[in-house]
Parts: C-alpha cells; sequence; structure tokens
C-alpha cells in the first residue's frame, strides 16, 4: 500500500454464524430479520463475483494456508503441563 502498490478494501460484514461452537447461525443471538437483512448486505460475496474464477480461486487457496498452519501447529503441539493450565487465564 505504502509502496503504491496493492489496493485497500473496506468491507462492512455481519457475523451470521457463531464465533464458535455448533450451530450453523446466530440464531439465538440476532432475530431473523438483523440476520437477513446481514446477510444480504454482505459486501465479501459481492466482491467475490466482480473477480475473475482463477483470481478467486487463487486468493482462496492463499487465504487458507495461515488457517491450516495454525491447525497444523496446534494438532503436533504437546498438551499443557498441568502447571500451566491457567496460564494467561485471569480471574478475580
Amino acid at each position: 500500500m505504502r509502496s503504491g502498490s496493492g489496493a485497500f478494501l473496506e468491507c462492512r460484514t455481519y457475523r451470521w454464524r457463531e464465533h464458535v461452537g455448533p450451530a450453523r447461525t446466530t440464531m439465538r443471538l440476532s432475530d431473523r430479520t438483523e440476520l437477513e437483512s446481514g446477510r444480504n448486505g454482505d459486501q465479501v460475496p459481492l466482491l467475490q463475483r466482480l473477480l475473475k474464477p482463477e483470481v478467486r480461486a487463487g486468493l482462496t487457496e492463499k487465504s487458507k494456508r495461515p488457517f491450516a498452519a495454525a491447525i497444523d501447529f496446534a494438532e503436533s503441539a504437546d498438551w499443557p503441563r498441568p502447571e500451566e493450565l491457567l496460564t494467561n487465564a485471569y480471574a478475580e
């Protein structure tokens, strides 16, 4: 961006799935009208349709790599020792 190459896009999105957990929608957290409004106004699918299929496929694949690396790291890491379980966990 600072060198003059590339672009910055701000896409206003709406979380229509839970942050974590098995549920496929946030129906318990949002009413249906709000959920549908958020889905219909999501700019990411709109921008995806503007890209050539091969460009979109490349970006999709590239964006998956950091997540795959994080999952591989987590799955191959040792379980914490019992005395480490509360490290970085705060409570009063």
